[in-house]
């Protein structure tokens, strides 16, 4: 059974490098779709919810991004009826309680502050995949028997 794709909306590429190097070394199945803001993201999950077929179910936003920012992704996201059931995660280095009050009342289903070091990175990686990236029926029977403990 294939995953769904995971829709990364990242306007930094040094943080993107490093997310697509956690996700290999996370041993990620989904396939990863990158958005450099939340306009190209607003585009390709337009594009996806009119082709009819199953396709991104969990978006990864950072809040701050120049043209439209992950508020106004998280705000366009929830006036979608389509797609209402798509996992929003942000992923922000902001510290701020506010920031975090906005995420959530914008319909994001959990905020992460972008961790400081690339095995912490990892480690949350980890935890995502988890929790949102494997759909139940891709964990039965499966040992995680490689190098990673994830």
């Amino acid at each position: 059974m294939q995953l769904p794709p995971i829709l990364l909306v990242e306007d930094d590429k040094n943080d993107l490098l490093l997310m697509r190097h956690a996700f290999r070394d996370a041993e990620v199945k989904n396939a990863l779709l990158v958005a450099e803001n939340g306009e190209v993201a607003i585009e390709l999950l337009t594009k996806d919810q009119n082709s009819g077929t199953p396709g991104v179910r969990i978006v990864i936003t950072d809040i701050n991004m120049p043209i439209v920012d992950g508020f106004e992704l998280l705000q366009w996201l929830q006036n979608q009826p389509r797609l209402k059931d798509i996992t929003k995660l942000v992923m922000s280095s902001s510290l701020l309680e506010a920031d975090l009050a906005k995420s959530l009342r914008f319909g994001a289903t959990a905020y992460f502050i972008k961790p400081s070091t690339y095995a912490s990175l990892v480690d949350l990686v980890c935890q995502l995949k988890k929790t949102y990236f494997e759909s139940a029926e891709g964990r039965e029977g499966e040992e995680n028997t490689e190098k990673l403990e994830c």
